[in-house]
């Protein structure tokens, strides 16, 4: 702090001694009113220049922190495209897994039907066979009913 306020302490005896009180009294307080108001102007009061300085400090420290989450948010969007193309290849990793267990499923649903089907007609096979016999029996019979009568 460069400029402290004039504080007139001629003026402040001559006040002093005008209102009764004596010069040594006076000189006293005008001393003691100095040293309150020199005390008060460089602990308590901003100059010009704290302020200045205060106020390039903030604008140092506001751009150094703009920096900061700058750099921030831009290792967090590299880290959020990194989770999600990690996400993506496990989703088409998970997708290719299922894709050929159904394959299989179905495959061996297809064979299991494809046996089925053959057990199924062999068996129709067999009971047209059996019908077959079974109805030759019944015509020979009747046959020899209607024949031999």
């Amino acid at each position: 702090m460069s400029a402290l306020p004039a504080f007139d302490t001629h003026a402040y005896v001559k006040r002093l001694r005008a209102v009764g009180f004596n010069e040594a009294q006076a000189e006293a307080q005008a001393e003691l009113q100095s040293e309150v108001l020199s005390s008060l102007v460089t602990e308590k009061l901003s100059t010009k220049e704290d302020i200045t300085e205060l106020r390039n400090s903030t604008k140092h420290d506001m751009l150094e922190l703009r920096n900061e989450v700058k750099n921030d948010i831009s290792e967090l969007r590299n880290e959020v495209k990194n989770d999600i193309s990690e996400l993506r290849n496990e989703v088409k990793n998970d997708i290719s897994e299922l894709r050929h267990e159904l394959k299989n499923d179905i495959a061996a649903l297809k064979s299991e039907t494809h046996q089925e089907i053959i057990h199924i007609m062999g068996k129709f096979n067999q009971l047209n066979w059996m019908i077959g016999f079974l109805l030759t029996g019944v015509v020979t019979i009747l046959f020899k009913l209607f024949l031999h009568s």
